[in-house]
């Protein structure tokens, strides 16, 4: 029964992580970010790899693959009038 409950319970998280939002893919630590978009760390994603370090290879994936997801467009900045 306690295997039970431990599989269940990792194959929740593994299915409840953050891919992407409304805003687009998660991107990993070396991958190219949209510069239109602004990025922040997925705590969630963060939280998954946390709990599962001791396996080594699902934080090496979450970490390379999901950290960083895109929360928001940014800004333009519009130029200065010339005067």
């Amino acid at each position: 029964m306690k295997k039970f409950l431990l599989i269940a319970t990792m194959i929740a998280l593994l299915t409840g992580c953050t891919r992407s939002n409304s805003y687009g893919q998660c991107v990993g630590v070396m991958e190219e970010k949209e510069s239109h978009l602004k990025y922040e760390v997925s705590y969630w994603n963060a939280f998954v790899a946390f709990i599962f370090v001791e396996t080594i290879i699902v934080p090496i994936v979450y970490v390379a693959s999901d950290i960083s997801c895109p929360v928001g467009v940014k800004e333009v900045q519009p130029a200065p009038a010339a005067r």
